[in-house]
């Protein structure tokens, strides 16, 4: 009985630190500016544990996501191992890792459009219906928002808004009141 609660402890423990650790190396990946680090997440990706393939695409995409918010090109060879990294994701038996390597690929359509296209174009049909199916719905969550967005814009003021809404609240108020 003691040994089952104690290995329950160090389970949770190694939790806290695995959580611990993805936090440190997102902070890193987020604030150095560097792709130095892009040949150990490569070689990660043959690791026999998938949720270390599924944590080193991850990192590929936070890198390859920040390099494009500073506007920053990746060399050559960078974009070759993002490249290679993307490939070997996508073929992982781990749903999120290819969950990952879809999103690599979509964003290596975006910022490097002719190796995004000859990597897509590389694959077998069905990995390109998935990359296909996320991007679609990629596409419709920017929609949403955008139609979210339209709709505040159209009230003429926030007080004509926080009037109906107001009025909305009491009616349903008095409606329950009366029942």
């Amino acid at each position: 009985m003691n040994i089952n609660i104690n290995n329950s402890f160090v389970l949770t423990d190694i939790q806290v630190i695995n959580g611990a650790s993805d936090e440190c190396a997102r902070t890193l990946l987020e604030n150095s500016g560097s792709a130095k680090c892009l040949n150990v997440i490569l070689s990660q990706m043959s690791n026999s544990h998938g949720i270390v393939r599924q944590k080193s695409a991850e990192y590929a995409l936070l890198l390859l996501q920040n390099f494009n918010t500073y506007n920053t090109q990746l060399s050559a060879d960078h974009v070759d191992m993002v490249t290679k990294v993307a490939r070997k994701a996508v073929e992982d038996s781990d749903g999120k890792a290819r969950k990952a390597g879809r999103e690599i690929v979509l964003h290596l359509e975006t910022y490097y459009p002719n190796q995004g296209e000859r990597l897509f174009n590389s694959f077998a049909s069905a990995v390109q219906r998935a990359i296909v199916k996320d991007r679609k719905a990629r596409l419709n969550a920017g929609n949403k928002k955008n139609v979210k967005n339209n709709k505040n814009k159209r009230t003429s003021s926030g007080l004509a808004e926080a009037r109906r809404n107001h009025k909305r609240q009491n009616t349903g108020a008095e409606f329950t009141m009366v029942v």
